[in-house]
């Protein structure tokens, strides 16, 4: 039986893999719970080896209107960029919620990574910036999310640091 549940979530990986790289350039409502967790599902493998915790406080009521693939690229960069951040760190955690704002959805996705150093969180969003080794990073994931939420869904992507580290703020 364990073996079967196994293949059973593999085969949902692969599906979720060729689904979020499968361009669907048509914008519709999509659970924003849903997309959450295939994220975290696609990433799980890096947050189970850096044995970072991650809270999800995302009503499941919510639904978001855009690119859904799009959209869970962004919450995949963001939060992989939230993993790097948290590797030598005691306190790992990722905390994600989500409210209504206006008629829109608001999404934050907090780590405990100590935050952007004030040098450089004005140019985190600009392509090509990168902190991490060129081996690692692109310094294009950030770029990209941005143009995706805010050209592509009309939406805002924005930073700030907290006491605690970074909270990335999505607002479609």
């Amino acid at each position: 039986h364990h073996i079967d549940v196994n293949i059973s979530y593999m085969a949902q990986t692969i599906e979720d893999f060729l689904t979020y790289f499968k361009p669907r350039k048509i914008k519709e409502s999509f659970s924003l719970l849903e997309v959450v967790n295939k994220s975290l599902l696609i990433i799980g493998h890096t947050l189970y080896k850096e044995e970072i915790k991650t809270v999800v406080h995302v009503n499941e009521m919510y639904e978001v209107y855009g690119y859904k693939n799009e959209y869970m690229q962004v919450l995949i960069s963001i939060l992989t960029n939230a993993t790097y951040a948290l590797k030598d760190k005691d306190e790992k955690m990722i905390e994600i919620s989500a409210k209504k704002d206006d008629g829109a959805i608001l999404l934050e996705i907090e780590d405990r990574g100590g935050g952007v150093p004030l040098e450089i969180i004005d140019k985190i969003f600009e392509p090509y910036f990168t902190t991490k080794n060129q081996s690692i990073g692109t310094g294009m994931g950030l770029y990209i999310a941005k143009m995706i939420i805010e050209k592509g869904m009309g939406g805002h992507l924005s930073v700030v640091n907290t006491e605690k580290g970074a909270k990335f703020s999505i607002i479609v």
